[in-house]
């Protein structure tokens, strides 16, 4: 299963809910751009990101 199709499925069963990335500071910011995009395409419009130092 594919980020995105799995954002799809969780969105699909919660339309009003969000998603929180947890990422961590090594994280590569083309990765991170990915998950962004994969949410957005899955039709979240509330994303908050969260890192650990």
């Amino acid at each position: 299963e594919t980020v995105r199709a799995h954002i799809e499925r969780l969105h699909a069963e919660n339309p009003k809910g969000g998603i929180v990335i947890q990422a961590d500071r090594l994280a590569k910011y083309e990765r991170l751009k990915g998950v962004l995009d994969a949410a957005r395409g899955a039709g979240v419009t509330e994303v908050a990101i969260s890192t650990e130092d």
